[in-house]
């Protein structure tokens, strides 16, 4: 819900599919879908502050040549 809340998401916090986790692990890859498509429209930064700000967890998935630069 926070995270939906976060992004604006109000369609998917109405979808009766995904109120209680069996039907968001039943609903998977409809609501993976749904969050990559508007996910998709932020930056990692924008998203990841975002996230934060509101205290859902969240981390960047770095490609290799990302995980050694920040070393």
């Amino acid at each position: 819900r926070m995270l939906c809340q976060a992004l604006k998401a109000d369609t998917l916090i109405a979808d009766a599919r995904y109120t209680i986790n069996a039907g968001r692990i039943e609903n998977r890859s409809d609501l993976i879908g749904a969050i990559s498509e508007i996910t998709g429209n932020w930056t990692m930064n924008q998203l990841m502050d975002t996230l934060e700000a509101v205290g859902v967890p969240c981390g960047p998935i770095n490609t290799v040549d990302q995980v050694f630069a920040e070393a």
